[in-house]
C-alpha cells in the first residue's frame, strides 16, 4: 500500500545568557527551530513526494532569588514543537475514502506553547531537602491522537484548538542514617482542552485523555556496606482514555524492589544486580491507545516479574577508587 523513505533534517541555533548581582540572577534564552520533512515516494506509476518546512522562533526568561537556604525561582518561556515523522507521514483517509493516502497530513501543524513557572526549592537543617513549583501552560494546536473506522488498528492526529495545563510539583529527600535515604514526589496534572479544534463537538472543559491527574511516588534506599536495597512505590490516578471522557483507565498501585552489591575480584568489580518488579501482582493498563476505535483503548502491563542480571567492570572502564 506504501512504499516511501522519509527524511527529516533540522536545525536549532540558540543563545544563552545568564546575569547576576548578588542574590539575584537573570536567565534569558532565544532559540530559532527549522524541521524540514521530506517524503520520498517509491511506488511505480504514483509519486506523492513532497516536503514541508515547520520553522519558529523561542524566548526564555527566568529569575531566581537566594534567601536564606532556599532559592526562589520564576520562569515565562514560549516553546515550539513539530509532529514526529510518524505523526506527520500518517494521512487520514477522507471520509469514504480507502486507507490510506501516503505523503504529508498537510492539516496538522506544530503545536506552540506559552508557559509560566514559580517555585522555591531548598533544605531543611541540611538534613532535608525539598522543591516545590506551580506551572500553567496555554498550548495552541495540541497533537491529539485518533483512530477511524476505515483505517482499523493506525493511529492518526490532529491538531486541538488550544489546551491549558496547569500543575503542582512537590518533592522531598532526606538521608535518616548515613546508609537510609528517604524521597518522595508528587505530580499534579490537569490539562483540558478550552477548544477541541473540531466544529463537530464539543469537549470543551473535558480532560485531555491519556495524561495522569496525579502520580504518587515514594523510595526508601539502604546501603549497608558496598550494597543497595531499593524499595519504590508508584501510584497513578485513573485517566480519561478518550475526548468525550466517556471511557478511562483505572488507577493502581506498584511496588517494586531493586537489590544490588558490588565485589572486586582482581581486575575486574562485578555488580550482580535483582529486582522484582510490580511486586504486588496488580493488573493494570501500562499504556492506552487514545481514542481507538471500537473501544480499544488499553494495553495491559506485565505482572510480577523479576530481573537478574551482572555488569561486569575492568580496566580503563573501572570507576576511580
Amino acid at each position: 500500500r506504501r512504499d516511501q523513505e522519509d527524511r527529516v533534517a533540522s536545525i536549532g541555533p540558540f543563545a544563552q545568557a545568564r546575569i547576576e548581582t548578588g542574590r539575584v540572577g537573570v536567565m534569558l534564552g532565544a532559540r530559532y527551530d527549522a524541521v524540514r520533512f521530506e517524503t520520498i515516494d517509491r511506488r511505480d506509476g504514483i509519486d506523492q513526494s513532497g516536503q514541508r518546512t515547520l520553522h519558529s522562533p523561542s524566548m526564555m526568561l527566568g529569575v531566581t532569588m537566594s534567601v536564606a537556604d532556599a532559592m526562589l525561582f520564576a520562569n515565562v518561556a514560549s516553546a515550539f514543537q513539530t509532529p514526529t515523522t510518524t505523526e506527520l507521514i500518517n494521512a487520514p483517509p477522507a471520509p469514504g475514502e480507502a486507507c490510506c493516502p501516503v505523503g504529508f497530513n498537510t492539516g496538522l501543524e506544530p503545536q506552540r506553547l506559552i508557559s509560566t513557572e514559580i517555585g522555591v526549592r531548598g533544605s531543611v537543617a541540611q538534613r532535608v531537602r525539598y522543591e516545590a513549583a506551580l506551572y500553567t501552560m496555554n498550548v495552541r494546536d495540541g497533537l491529539v491522537q485518533f483512530q477511524v473506522p476505515e483505517a482499523e488498528g493506525r493511529s492518526f492526529f490532529r491538531n486541538a484548538g488550544r489546551t491549558r495545563h496547569r500543575g503542582v510539583e512537590l518533592a522531598a529527600a532526606t538521608s535518616l542514617t548515613p546508609d537510609i535515604a528517604l524521597s518522595s514526589a508528587y505530580t499534579l496534572t490537569d490539562v483540558r482542552f478550552r477548544d477541541d479544534g473540531s466544529p463537530d463537538t464539543q469537549f470543551e472543559d473535558n480532560r485531555v485523555p491519556g495524561i495522569t491527574p496525579h502520580r504518587i511516588f515514594a523510595a526508601a534506599t539502604w546501603s549497608p556496606g558496598s550494597a543497595r536495597i531499593i524499595a519504590e512505590l508508584t501510584h497513578n490516578s485513573s485517566q480519561p482514555a478518550d475526548d468525550a471522557n466517556t471511557s478511562e483507565s483505572p488507577g493502581y498501585t506498584l511496588l517494586d524492589l531493586r537489590a544490588r552489591t558490588s565485589l572486586a575480584l582482581r581486575s575486574f568489580d562485578v555488580a550482580p544486580f535483582v529486582a522484582l518488579n510490580n511486586a504486588f501482582d496488580r493488573k493494570y493498563f501500562g499504556s492506552l491507545s487514545v481514542n481507538a476505535a471500537a473501544g480499544r483503548y488499553y494495553e495491559p502491563a506485565p505482572g510480577r516479574n523479576i530481573v537478574l542480571g551482572v555488569s561486569l567492570r575492568t580496566g580503563g572502564w573501572r570507576q576511580p577508587e
